[in-house]
């Protein structure tokens, strides 16, 4: 997760290419020649670039996860263990609706996160093959830098910014709506209503 982004692409980049070390490993575990063209297919440029979005920020999501699990109040899952509910009933029923927050937290995060996305993906395909792994900041590059047009790439990069704003606002809205809810339900004091 703190590994400098570009040399998380080159190393993506020598482990995908086309008889590097993911294809030997699946053609071992498969036991056929697999020769998965990672990063010149367009359909498969795409799931590349997922799939290091995947590896690089999911324990960024764990750990938030982790934290707000940990933060739960242990009295409800006592409680509800000393009623005779099962493991899974306690995380479905209780765990989980107090971690909404949380869940919804690591999203909006990761989503903001993922829409300034620059670095890996001009590292790794430079916005290619063709334009299949072109996101909206290496759209916005091109077109200011590349092709010189500076003020629609301005323009551009201002109702992006106004569409984040919206979004991180009705985030917080939303985010406060469920705290209210989850404050009413346990009266701010942690016990149930």
């Amino acid at each position: 997760m703190l590994t400098v982004p570009v040399v998380l692409a080159y190393t993506f980049e020598m482990l995908l290419y086309q008889k590097g070390p993911i294809n030997g490993i699946l053609s071992m575990l498969l036991g056929t020649d697999i020769n998965i063209i990672w990063l010149s297919d367009p359909n498969v440029a795409v799931v590349t670039i997922i799939l290091l979005e995947i590896w690089n920020w999911t324990p960024f999501a764990f750990i938030i996860l982790l934290a707000g699990l940990s933060a739960l109040p242990h009295e409800l899952t006592e409680a509800a263990q000393n009623l005779g509910a099962s493991r899974w009933r306690i995380f479905w029923e209780i765990q989980l609706p107090l971690l909404r927050p949380v869940i919804f937290l690591a999203i909006i995060l990761r989503f903001l996160e993922a829409m300034g996305e620059f670095p890996k993906t001009w590292g790794l395909l430079q916005g290619g093959p063709g334009s299949a792994t072109e996101s909206i900041p290496i759209y916005l590059y091109l077109t200011t830098w590349e092709f010189f047009h500076i003020s629609k790439g301005a323009a551009m990069s201002y109702v992006v910014m106004v569409m984040m704003v919206i979004i991180v606002l009705l985030a917080i809205g939303l985010l406060r709506r469920e705290k209210l809810a989850l404050d009413k339900m346990y009266h701010t004091t942690g016990e149930p209503a």
